[in-house]
């Protein structure tokens, strides 16, 4: 039953609901004239569809959305009870009822009184289950709305009792905070996506009775809400003042019309910016929240205790390597070896099953160094490598690994590398690295198995190269780019897993590992931000810029296409029989960006 003090809020209720949808009719109504025009354009019939819906006190009412359906399209027919909804609904139509632009034509209904802005969604006339089961709830009493308590906690989801029952805890809780709540969560539920199922409202079940309401869900959605409403409200008084401001400084009127101009574009890139970054920041969230867990299928082993020798003693991906096999289930001898002891030479290496060869120069400005430096890679990178796997092959080692790098391909002129592309350097750093590559591929046998490893940019917490000066970017930087490039990353745990496989498996040959998910630049940055509680706000629209940016010749093209450009490989060359990717790419940024 609706309480005296009700009764009175309903009289505010229903003046907010004239302002604001007077208003929405005002400011919306160059979105409804496209709209209706996309709708026109798309398919044959009229442009509103008009539907009995039951109202108050169960009087029947006319209630206006956008046609989203064949004109074919049996009438007075619920969505749920066609036998195909997806067959009568046109391709606008699609989009409209995704994002609920279809109700938009409701701001009349609520205009006029037949409608407010919250409360439970009208029933058809027809659906007879449906209002008896709000009779019961009292939910027939209060006039019907664009949005409830019910769309928020499941919209097209819901059976019909549950649906029923959540109007009626909307009737029991009415009054200004609970509309406050529905509204804002209703802004987040539409960014979102959530609870959008075609025919999902079916028969009333009698096993469904109650209903779980999530309210981290809901919370989250109402920040999503509150966050938009902020922005636009900011972005709104903004504008209002830089008008006001520029009527009161400017007496000509041609120096006004350009102000205006000019004010107009400002504002309008600032709305659009303010709008990409809450639908990135919520579409990050939803990352968050729903991020998949990772199973991997493994065949239990009987392996035997194997011995590796790690040359590389400081390298970080040698340590790691090394801190991962250590810590593994399976038994692993492991010991490394400085490569720049000079004596070297004389140790044993004839007691080792596997060689894993990480020891090498990396990270150099190519642009800027001398003969001399270079002489030093290919002393390093090549004429090291190929030494430390002769005297391997020699002491009878079963098997050499050898980290290669993606660098091999940087002067091949394609970004996508598939199984036909043939590696090409660009400069002395990756020439070092192929040569070496492709040397010891010509040393596998049976009795000496080489494995080359060619990963991407490997990055983790403590590593080096590229990644960290993305980070100091990430968590220094007010603004960024929005690039839709896309780049092959390896996390260096999914690292050591795979090398941890090449060794159980005595595998040979060329491997390309990465992440199960290709990168892209500006959600990278974003979500580091995101982790390190960092304001960064993305720019959209800067593609064209960056693109012209990685065409000037010297650093700055460099640096430019490097930071932005893509890079990555097929991800049928890096599939495995057994599974190495241990984390994500979110958990992954989580575990290297986080406190632990």
């Amino acid at each position: 039953m609706i309480t005296d003090k009700q009764k009175k809020y309903l009289l505010l209720k229903r003046g907010v609901d004239i302002v604001l949808s007077g208003g929405a009719i005002v400011v919306l109504s160059p979105v409804l004239g496209l709209l209706a025009l996309a709708i026109k354009l798309d398919s044959k019939g009229p442009v509103l569809f008009k539907q009995k819906r039951v109202g108050k006190d169960k009087e029947l009412f006319e209630i206006y959305k956008f046609r989203t359906m064949r004109t074919d399209t049996p009438s007075d027919m619920p969505t749920h009870m066609l036998k195909d909804p997806d067959q009568f609904i046109t391709k606008t139509g699609k989009l409209l009822r995704k994002t609920s632009l279809d109700e938009l034509p409701q701001i009349f209904n609520i205009f006029t009184g037949k409608m407010s802005i919250i409360g439970p969604r009208p029933a058809l006339w027809n659906q007879d289950d449906l209002i008896a089961e709000r009779d019961k709830y009292h939910a027939n009493d209060v006039t019907p709305g664009l949005t409830g308590w019910a769309q928020i906690n499941g919209r097209d989801e819901l059976e019909i009792d549950v649906k029923a029952k959540f109007d009626g805890d909307y009737v029991n809780e009415m009054g200004l905070k609970m509309d406050i709540k529905c509204f804002l969560a209703t802004i987040g539920s539409v960014l979102l996506g959530d609870g959008v199922v075609e025919g999902g409202t079916g028969e009333l079940e009698e096993t469904v009775d109650t209903q779980i309401v999530d309210p981290e869900k809901i919370n989250k959605e109402a920040k999503i809400g509150a966050a938009v409403v902020g922005t636009a409200g900011a972005v709104g008084l903004a504008g209002l003042g830089f008008v006001c401001k520029h009527i009161k400084n400017n007496k000509k009127e041609n120096k006004f019309h350009k102000g205006l101009l000019l004010g107009s574009l400002v504002l309008g890139y600032t709305a659009y910016t303010a709008y990409t970054n809450v639908k990135r920041k919520v579409q990050l969230q939803d990352i968050f929240i729903n991020e998949k867990e990772l199973k991997q299928t493994k065949e239990d082993k009987n392996l035997q205790l194997k011995k590796v020798l790690i040359t590389g003693a400081s390298s970080y991906i040698g340590e790691s390597v090394e801190k991962w096999l250590n810590n593994s289930d399976n038994e692993y001898e492991v010991d490394t070896l400085d490569m720049l002891d000079p004596n070297w030479k004389e140790f044993d290496f004839s007691k080792y099953d596997t060689v894993f060869h990480v020891a090498g120069i990396a990270h150099a400005d190519v642009g800027n160094v001398s003969e001399e430096v270079k002489q030093k890679y290919y002393q390093v990178n090549t004429d090291l490598t190929l030494e430390v796997a002769n005297i391997a092959k020699n002491a009878k080692v079963r098997q050499f690994i050898f980290m290669s790098s993606m660098i091999v391909y940087s002067g091949c002129g394609t970004t996508h590398i598939t199984k036909d592309t043939k590696p090409k350097a660009e400069n002395f750093y990756g020439d070092s690295k192929l040569q070496a590559d492709l040397k010891l591929q010509e040393m596998n046998d049976d009795s000496f198995k080489v494995v080359v490893v060619r990963p991407p940019m490997i990055y983790g917490k403590g590593s080096k190269g590229n990644y960290p000066q993305l980070v100091k970017l990430a968590t220094k930087l007010p603004v960024f780019p929005i690039v839709n490039n896309k780049r092959s990353m390896l996390h260096i745990d999914n690292l050591c897993e795979f090398i941890k496989l090449m060794i159980d498996n005595e595998e040979s040959g060329v491997f390309f590992p990465q992440n199960d998910e290709y990168t892209n630049t500006s959600d990278m940055v974003q979500m580091i931000a995101s982790i390190k509680g960092h304001k960064i706000i993305l720019l959209p629209g800067t593609s064209l810029f960056i693109k012209l940016l990685g065409n000037i010749p010297g650093k700055i093209g460099r640096l430019a296409s490097k930071a932005f450009g893509d890079s990555y490989y097929d991800m049928n060359l890096s599939d495995y029989v057994e599974g190495y990717r241990i984390n994500n790419f979110r958990h992954s940024i989580e575990m290297t960006e986080g406190e632990n």
